[in-house]
């Protein structure tokens, strides 16, 4: 059973993604979202593909990072914010032919401080991971937008 965020964390979260410029001109989307969990979705551009036609690590870095970002955000209380401190990534297959990249983040542990995610890639070619991450998020009392 799933577990529904609150409407003000979901307002929150869905206005992050409006609001965020890097977000935004990635195309990247909330297609799901749960308290511990968020699927996201991102079209591939021309820009983001290396001259072999592969999809630029850094743009599957971003999607992957962005994706457990949100997931731990689900778990927190507001005026709480999350970072990351620690990201890990394993790079699986290349990226090739890709139209559309699918990114999910999961929290699978949340503590006080920290807040342990685990992440995918994927595309609609294949179900078959392009990357697998983990990270550490940390948790922070925001006192506001510039602080």
């Amino acid at each position: 059973m799933t577990k529904e965020i609150p409407e003000e964390l979901k307002h929150f979260l869905l206005e992050r993604i409006k609001e965020s410029n890097f977000v935004t001109h990635l195309g990247i989307d909330a297609v799901e979202y749960e308290v511990g969990r968020v699927l996201l979705k991102m079209p591939v551009k021309d820009f983001m593909v290396n001259p072999y036609g592969v999809i630029h690590g850094g743009v599957l870095s971003t999607l992957v990072d962005t994706a457990m970002g949100f997931a731990a955000f689900t778990t927190i209380t507001l005026p709480e914010m999350v970072a990351a401190g620690e990201l890990n990534i394993n790079f699986l297959r290349p990226g090739k032919g890709s139209k559309i990249l699918f990114g999910e983040g999961k929290v699978y542990k949340r503590g006080k401080r920290l807040i342990f995610c685990e992440g995918t890639v994927w595309d609609d070619i294949s179900e078959e991971p392009i990357i697998k991450a983990t990270s550490i998020m940390v948790v922070f009392k925001s006192k506001g937008v510039n602080d």
